[in-house]
């Protein structure tokens, strides 16, 4: 595979990783607008899986170097604004 096979692969599993977060906030959205789960459960649930994802990173030897983070806590943070109001 070359370089630019490579980094297109990448990008694909990027924006794939990207399309099941995304609908994945939207049905949490929908759960707490609907009343389903309370806003506070939905941040223990996003707080809870950013904390899985960051162990399951350090533990993998091959996790990269150059890590951006996770996009959970941002995520949470959002809707802990909102229970602020």
């Amino acid at each position: 595979m070359n370089g630019s096979s490579i980094n297109g692969a990448k990008r694909h599993a990027q924006s794939h990783g990207q399309a099941a977060l995304l609908l994945s906030e939207s049905l949490m959205h929908c759960l707490v607008a609907k009343g389903v789960i309370s806003r506070e459960d939905f941040v223990e649930i996003v707080e809870g899986a950013a904390e899985i994802e960051d162990e399951l990173g350090r533990s993998e030897a091959s996790a990269p170097a150059d890590r951006n983070g996770s996009l959970l806590y941002p995520l949470a943070n959002a809707f802990r604004r909102e229970l602020a109001r």
